[in-house]
This record gives C-alpha cells, structure tokens and sequence, in this order.
C-alpha cells in the first residue's frame, strides 16, 4: 500500500509542482511497443509479457496512456493472463532527453485456463515507475517496471524495455 500512496504522490506533485521544470515541450501523441518478463507473485513463475500502448501528454509533466498487456502465460501454458491497462503518467524532467516516469490506474484483466474452459474477469489497481529516454524528438526508449493488482487472485509484476514513436 506505501508503494501505492508513494507512486499517486508522486504523479499529483509532477502535475501540481512540475511545470516550473524547463524542458523541451513533448509532442502530443505516441504508440510503444514493450517486451520483458512477468513475474506472478501466487504462483512463483516467470513468463514473457509485453504490452502495446499509446498515449497523450497534455504538458510536460502530466500525460494519459492505454495498453493491451499481455503477463504471459503460467502452469505449462494452461493459464493466460491479459488486460487493458488506463493510466495517468507524471513526468519529472531529469535533464533536456531523460525523464522519471510515475504511472497509476486501472487494469481490466482476464484469466484464462485452457484446458477447462474457465475465464475469470477483473478490474484492479495497476501501478509503476521507469525512465523513459529521448533519442531524436520522435523516437524514445523506456524501462519500466509496473505492477497489476489482485488478477485472479495474486498480483503480477512486468519490467519491461520498450520503444515509443511519438507524434
């Protein structure tokens, strides 16, 4: 729960105090790709996840962004873990091409197990943080680690390494 609390403080004071931080203005619009590991608390495995998103920052500290993430799949395969994420991202300008990034919403999930046919749905809390790094203007890279609440019962975490094409 500190974590939590931790990582909604940090995103309300880069919307409330950030703005006096001088950098670049981003553009408006973006798409990534990410791709890392996934890591189920409950059942102590590790798959692949990885996630496509895309966004809007309305200033410079202070964005939205939606994901379809995939945490992989568990128990040899019979169970599937997905959902779609909505976020509120806060940026902290560390200097003119690199930023600390804070991120917190709500990850709509589902559970799948393949061989009984059984789906169980959810919304739950979703919470991260990462750096996000400007290579030209257009194309950025970004490592970030997040954490998606109570899905099916235990929570998942993904760090992740992804590419974003901004626009």
């Amino acid at each position: 729960m500190k974590k939590i609390i931790a990582t909604f403080g940090l995103i309300v004071g880069l919307a409330l105090f950030g703005g006096q931080i001088a950098h670049a203005a981003p553009p408006v619009g973006y798409i990534g790709f990410s791709l890392g590991s996934a890591d189920d608390d409950v059942l102590s495995e590790s798959d692949t996840g990885y996630k496509f998103f895309g966004g809007y920052t309305v200033n410079n500290n202070l964005g939205f962004e939606i994901a379809y993430v995939d945490l992989g799949q568990y128990v040899d395969g019979l169970l599937e873990q997905y959902g779609v994420a909505f976020e509120v991202v806060g940026y902290l300008p560390l200097s003119s091409n690199l930023d600390l990034m804070g991120k917190v919403g709500m990850f709509a999930w589902t559970a799948e197990v393949d061989i009984l046919y059984a789906r169980n749905d959810g919304t739950d809390l979703t919470y991260g943080i990462g750096v996000q790094y400007d290579l030209n203007n257009r194309l950025f890279v970004r490592g970030e680690w997040e954490q998606f609440t109570d899905v099916s019962g235990g929570d998942v975490s993904l760090l992740s390494a992804g590419l974003i094409y901004t626009f």
